[in-house]
C-alpha cells in the first residue's frame, strides 16, 4: 500500500476533453456589482469576462458521488468511506487524536525515516476516498483543472439573466421586495476538461473508471439550483494517456534520454 505514495512516480493517467452543458448551469460568483444595471447573483468568470467552472466544484461532486456508492455497496467491494458526521469514526484519520497515536508510534524511529513513516501511516489509517481525493492529512491524487470556456468552439460566450422570487411558506405568496435576478451559463455552453491523476494502485484504478463512466454518463450536476433542472454536464473524452515508464514520461514531455550538462 505504501507503494503508492508521493515520494516515487509510479504512474500518471492524464485526461482531456470537453464538458458540454446539457442545461443551464448556475456556479454564482458570490458577489454584488456596484452599478445599477448589475445582477443580484452574477456568474462565475475569469479574467477575460468568460464563464467558468472551477476545478474545486466538479471534483467535489464526483467525490460525494463515490462516498455514497461506497457508503452504499462498499462492504461487498472492500471499500470504506469515512462519515463526517461522526465524530468519533474509525474508518480515516480525521481528528488530531489520531495525529496523537501515530506520532507515539513515532517516538522510536530514526529522525531520517520519520517522515516517510508517517506518510505511511497517514495514507494506511485513511479511507479509500481520502486516499483518492485527499483529506485533511493527506493529498489528493487526482487533480482537476479549472474549466475554462472553450473558445475553440466558435460560440460566443454569454450568460442568461433570470428572475426569481421569494416565496412566503406560510401563505404560500410572494414575499413583498423579494425579487431577485441571477446569471446562468446557458445550455450548449462548451469547457475545456484536464484531469490528472497520479500513482494509483488496482483498486484506484477502478474507482477512477467509474469518475468517468459518471463524467459521460450526463447525469452529474454541477453548481446551484439542480432541483430547478440545472447543472447536468457531460464529458467528451478526447484525449487519455497512461503514463508508467521513464520512455513514456519522456516522450509525453518532449525529453531527451541523455543527459544535458550544465557549465557553471
Amino acid at each position: 500500500m505504501a507503494d503508492y505514495l508521493f515520494n516515487e512516480f509510479k504512474n500518471r493517467i492524464i485526461i482531456s476533453g470537453i464538458v458540454h452543458a446539457l442545461k443551464p448551469i448556475c456556479i454564482g460568483a458570490g458577489e454584488e456589482g456596484f452599478e445599477p444595471t448589475h445582477v443580484k447573483s452574477p456568474a462565475l468568470k475569469d479574467a477575460h469576462g468568460n464563464p467558468i467552472i472551477p476545478g474545486s466544484s466538479l471534483k467535489g461532486v464526483l467525490r460525494s458521488s463515490i462516498e455514497r456508492i461506497i457508503n452504499s455497496f462498499g462492504k461487498d467491494l472492500g471499500l470504506v468511506a469515512c462519515n463526517i458526521l461522526e465524530e468519533n469514526s474509525k474508518d480515516c484519520l480525521r481528528h488530531a487524536n489520531y495525529i496523537e497515536k501515530i506520532e507515539e508510534k513515532l517516538i522510536n524511529i530514526e529522525e531520517s525515516k520519520k517522515t516517510f513513516e508517517r506518510a505511511k501511516l497517514v495514507y494506511e489509517n485513511s479511507c479509500d476516498v481520502c486516499r483518492l481525493f485527499g483529506g485533511k492529512y493527506i493529498a489528493s491524487k487526482i487533480q482537476i483543472k479549472d474549466l475554462n470556456f472553450n473558445d475553440k468552439s466558435g460560440a460566443r460566450p454569454f450568460c442568461e439573466i433570470r428572475d426569481g422570487i421569494g416565496i412566503d411558506r406560510d401563505t404560500g405568496t410572494t414575499s413583498k421586495g423579494a425579487k431577485f435576478d441571477y446569471e446562468v451559463v446557458p445550455a450548449g455552453t462548451e469547457f475545456e476538461f484536464y484531469m490528472i491523476a497520479e500513482n494509483l494502485d488496482d483498486t484506484q484504478m477502478k474507482l477512477l473508471d467509474l469518475v468517468k463512466s459518471m463524467l459521460q454518463s450526463g447525469e452529474l450536476c454541477v453548481g446551484g439550483k439542480v432541483s430547478r433542472g440545472m447543472g447536468n454536464i457531460k464529458l467528451t473524452i478526447t484525449r487519455e494517456k497512461m503514463i508508467q515508464s521513464l520512455e513514456e514520461l519522456m516522450k509525453e514531455y518532449n525529453m531527451r534520454s541523455e543527459r544535458v550538462s550544465v557549465d557553471v
